[in-house]
Parts: C-alpha cells; structure tokens; sequence
C-alpha cells in the first residue's frame, strides 16, 4: 500500500478470512489509499462493490456497484497448453454478449486472459480482445459511460442508455425481423443502425415501440440499434396500479423488487438478498394519502419509505399496526413511487426481511 503511489483499486481474492480479518485488511488499505476502492472478495461484506461469482450474470440489474470478473474461457484463469481455441471471432461474440449484459444490469465487467509464463499474449486472445476493441470503437457511446434502464426483460437482447440515446443489443432476430421495446413512452427522433445513418423503419403501437431490423447486417458481430429520444427516457412500468375508489391496493405482484448478493466470509457463501422494494401507481389529481401494511416484516429493523419527495422513518412494529403518513401526490406527477428499504442496514447487502401482502394507500 505504500510503494506504488496512488492505488485506484485493492482486489482480494483470499479464501475464508474472519470477520476480524477482513476489517483489518480493510483498514490498511483505507490508511494507507484512503481513495482506493475495495472488491467483495475481502469478504464478511466489508468491500466497496460487491465481487460476483465467476462469470456470473445476475437476471436483473442488482442495487449498487457491482462486478462480474470473467475469463476469456470459463475453464481456466490462466495459461493451458491444451485449452480449446476456435474461432477468435464466435469468441469475442460470446464475451461481448456477456459485457453487454453486465452493463445492462449496472455492473462492471472485469475480463481475465490468460498469459503465459513469460508473459506473452497468445495470438488468439490478442484476436479476440481486438475484436471486441474493434466494435467498441464503432459504437463508443453503446456500452462506455452507459446506464441500466428498468425496462423488463425482452427477448431479442439487452438495453442500455446513454443521456438521451437508447441502445438495442440485438443477440436474436425474430423471424419477421421485427423487435418490440415495451414501455417507451418519450418522443424519438430518430431510429437507425448505431453508426450508420440511414433510419430504419419504425412505428408506435400505444406504449410499444416496434422496430423493423435491416435485412442486411452493417455490423457483423452484433447488431446495436440506437433510438434517439427527444426528451428525457419515460418508460411505463410492467405493473401499473390504478385508482379504485378513491384507493390504491397494492399487491405482492405489483412490486418491484431489488436484490444484492450478501456473503458469509468466503466463496460458496454468496446469497441474493432484496435489498428495496417499489411499486408504481396512476395518479391524476392533488391530494394526501396515508399507508397501511399487511404482510410480515422483522419488528427489529427500521424501515424507510418514500413517496415522492416525503421519507418517513418507521419501525417494523409500527409498519404493522400503524397507518403512515401522511404523503402528498402532486398531479403533476401522473406516475407516482412508493419505495420502501432498510434504515441504516448494518451493511449494504443486509436483506430487508420484508414480504407485502397487500399495501393500501388512501385518504
């Protein structure tokens, strides 16, 4: 820690430290490089981003900073004489598959080769990483300095953002050579090929936007389209609750759930862990409302929820039996949130312990 300078990142790859160990691992570093970032792999949750599995791509976008360290081949993290090399070019394919898909969840993706022992690069994974340096160059804006949306999870491939552009990470063509993106509700100005000028066919369908792919591929190894919007990215949540009554009823199923992974201080200790929840409702006119719960939740912990701009801070007991608020809704604001996340969790991955049976915001 003290004869390389500024050290930008500690990665720990130890086997089972104790507690007690990764706190003082932990406190070197943060004396000697008080600006150097810390990996998960310290363990007993004391790191700066969570450190995923091996070539591990979560389902969805994960809260918080994360990453996938990866290799160039599953099997290995280093240099075997015998590994398989076939087509540089299927392979770049596969690993920029997988970059995508980290980015399009918000993590960062760490890629492993496999040198050898006298530090030369095989030829074939000099290919492939210029390949995939090759199209990065073509669509610079696609994956570098991107973002996750919280679009749902669509068939054809991935999304990701970048300020006003959308980017469509085509992995499979449907056989009418048509993609639908569910939920777009901004204007676009432009639908085309990243890189290429000429537009491509599109149209609205209420809140779909359909799009027809070019029969010829400008770029072979993986196809991104890039929709340029006119205003700031609106996407209409998957599950939308309306007003009834005068009330909003909120079920299990209309819940949107982010998860972290926790660990138990070594490798095959990794559990995923929800981490906040959050529901989406229709409003059209100013008013208050208040919230009850019914469900179970740990009496222990505190629990904060958020509605619009209002936090407010309740116990687990006082979630139970008490009604909340009280919240203001703005019209507006025709799409309103309710978040709810520990208070003060004892770390960043610590699970809420929160199931909802039914959330009802009223007067």
């Amino acid at each position: 820690m003290t004869n390389y300078g500024n050290i930008v990142e500690v990665w720990f790859d130890m086997s089972q430290p104790t507690p007690k160990q990764s706190t003082e691992f932990s406190e070197i570093v943060r004396k000697y490089q008080p600006l150097a970032a810390i990996n998960g792999r310290i363990w007993n949750n004391k790191g700066d981003f969570r450190s995923l599995g091996d070539n591990q791509i979560p389902s969805e976008a994960l809260e918080g900073v994360w990453q996938t360290p990866a290799s160039i081949y599953h099997e290995t993290w280093g240099y075997r004489e015998w590994q398989e090399r076939k087509n540089p070019k299927e392979k770049a394919r596969e690993l920029l598959e997988s970059f995508i898909s980290v980015r399009a969840r918000n993590g960062n993706y760490l890629l492993n080769i496999g040198p050898k022992g006298n530090g030369d690069i095989l030829e074939f994974e000099s290919n492939v990483l210029e390949i995939i340096g090759e199209w990065l160059t073509r669509h610079p804006d696609a994956l570098i300095g991107s973002n996750a949306t919280c679009f749902s999870q669509h068939s054809w491939g991935e999304i990701t953002a970048n300020n006003k552009n959308l980017y469509l990470h085509i992995f499979k063509k449907s056989e009418d050579n048509k993609i639908i993106l569910h939920g777009l509700a901004s204007k676009i100005t432009k639908v085309q090929e990243d890189e290429v000028e000429k537009p491509l066919e599109w149209y609205k369908n209420d809140d779909d936007l359909v799009i027809i792919l070019p029969k010829k591929k400008i770029d072979t190894l993986l196809t991104t389209i890039k929709v340029e919007l006119a205003e700031e990215l609106l996407i209409i949540p998957d599950r939308l609750v309306g007003e009834e009554n005068d009330k909003w009823r909120i079920s299990s199923k209309d819940i949107t759930k982010a998860y972290n992974f926790i660990d138990e201080g070594h490798y095959y200790s990794l559990a995923k862990t929800n981490v906040k929840q959050t529901a989406y409702f229709q409003n059209i006119k100013d008013k208050q409302v208040y919230l009850t719960f019914s469900g179970k939740v740990n009496s222990e912990h505190n629990y904060s929820i958020q509605i619009g701009k209002k936090r407010v801070i309740v116990s687990g007991h006082q979630l139970l039996h008490e009604r909340i608020g009280a919240f203001s809704l703005k019209e507006k604001d025709e799409i309103q949130s309710l978040t709810i996340k520990l208070h003060e969790p004892e770390n960043k991955y610590q699970d809420m312990e929160l199931i909802v049976d039914e959330i009802i915001l009223s007067s």
